[in-house]
């Protein structure tokens, strides 16, 4: 029990320091109040995910290792944060696979931009009269 206390003292102020800085970086480079708000909500909209998906995984431990008999209210604890779990995983996968969707969608943008422009210059080039 000493040991738990001494890494909760030394972790929770880490915590919640790493917290407090993320937030504030991320209110010091929003573009104007609104996006903050934004970005604060999300920001612990994440940490309590992370939160919970920690509690469901104390949760499965805690019923793996529990040495009373299966029923079936135990393996209704064991299935729901299995699922959970599993449900996170795959919306963070689906998060990331969108945002290289959005970043190769803005890359092609750019793509088509510097196209518009050398056609440009080409016609430029072509409309030129011949020099002599």
């Amino acid at each position: 029990m000493k040991e738990l206390t001494f890494v909760l003292a030394i972790v929770m102020p880490l915590a919640a320091c790493a917290l407090n800085s993320w937030l504030n970086i991320k209110i010091k480079f929003a573009p104007d109040a609104e996006q903050a708000k934004r970005e604060t909500r999300l920001a612990l909209l994440r940490v309590l995910g992370w939160i919970s998906n920690l509690y469901m995984v104390v949760i499965l431990v805690w019923q793996f290792t529990w040495t009373v008999p299966l029923t079936r209210l135990s393996i209704l604890a064991i299935l729901i944060p299995l699922f959970t779990l599993f449900h996170s995983y795959v919306l963070w996968w689906i998060r990331q696979v969108l945002e290289i969707f959005q970043d190769q969608g803005k890359i092609m943008s750019l793509q088509a931009e510097a196209m518009k422009g050398q056609l440009e210059l080409i016609r430029q080039v072509a409309d030129a009269p011949p020099k002599a």
